[in-house]
């Protein structure tokens, strides 16, 4: 078994749109964030965010 070690500022993030995995170091304001009824949305791209936005 391979283990991958990323560096520990790395969080594992699931796109709200999409559903795929990324990564986000953490003190890095994530810039694909939108907060909606007091929950935060990560996106894993700016399309996906537009497209989410645009589907209100």
């Amino acid at each position: 078994m391979v283990s991958i070690h990323y560096p520990s500022g790395l969080q594992k993030k699931k796109c709200s749109l999409c559903g795929k995995e990324f990564y986000i170091t953490l003190g890095n304001d994530y810039a694909y964030k939108i907060k909606a009824a007091g929950r935060v949305k990560l996106f894993c791209s700016w399309r996906c965010l537009r497209k989410k936005q645009s589907n209100k």
